[in-house]
């Protein structure tokens, strides 16, 4: 399935952390669909106090309100599992221990089957889907980024696994797979894009060069 990123908005790079977002309609609108000239690397400080740095070429901004958008929407969607599954409020650094040592009652499992279903919100495609969106918001859709946020994927899958304590469940092993190939599809498609320009520049020159020549005999 390949996944549909023209509707990806792009913002001016800048320090970002969660107190300092646009609060305002007027001022979301005066970032939105700046380009950047700086080659510099731009800094992020999410929730937590971690920092993403992603740098940005002429033409490719880093897309601040998506990043912020999916990280928090991640950070409360487990947050609110484990607050109603255990009856309790938890932090980000004991969600998973909750997680591990929870009872469920019926009904969650339920709920739980739903949400990991194929077109669950924890199913395979969306979590895949959430995750290339959140690589391509960071780099703003730079295709020289793609090796380094498919790296940067594995490195997290395999944090990921040391926190769960060992080899993740076979739904998240599926969900890294289709992750991979959504990246893979992206750069195939970006290849595929440049070999067409190229091409293109190629019969051009030719063009131009026999036009030159035609004159001059």
């Amino acid at each position: 399935m390949e996944m549909d990123v023209s509707n990806l908005k792009v913002a001016q790079p800048k320090t970002y952390t969660a107190a300092n977002a646009a609060t305002t309609k007027e001022e979301t609108a005066e970032t939105a669909g700046v380009v950047s000239t700086d080659a510099d690397a731009a800094t992020f400080e999410a929730d937590g106090g971690h920092s993403y740095t992603s740098a940005t070429r002429t033409g490719y901004t880093i897309d601040t309100e998506t990043v912020e958008k999916l990280k928090s929407e991640l950070q409360e969607r487990m947050a609110n599992l484990v607050q109603q599954m255990l009856g309790k409020q938890v932090t980000q650094s004991n969600i998973l221990e909750a997680i591990q040592e929870g009872k469920f009652s019926e009904e969650d499992i339920e709920q739980a089957k739903k949400d990991t279903a194929e077109d669950g919100y924890w199913g395979v495609e969306q979590t895949s889907d959430r995750m290339v969106k959140f690589a391509l918001a960071l780099t703003g859709g730079d295709p020289d980024k793609l090796d380094s946020m498919i790296e940067a994927f594995e490195k997290g899958y395999s944090e990921a696994e040391k926190q769960w304590g060992g080899e993740l469940p076979e739904l998240t092993q599926r969900t890294r797979e289709a992750t991979l190939k959504k990246f893979q599809d992206l750069k195939d498609k970006n290849e595929q894009n440049a070999s067409a320009n190229a091409q293109a520049s190629a019969q051009g020159v030719l063009e131009n060069a026999v036009q030159k020549a035609a004159e001059e005999a």
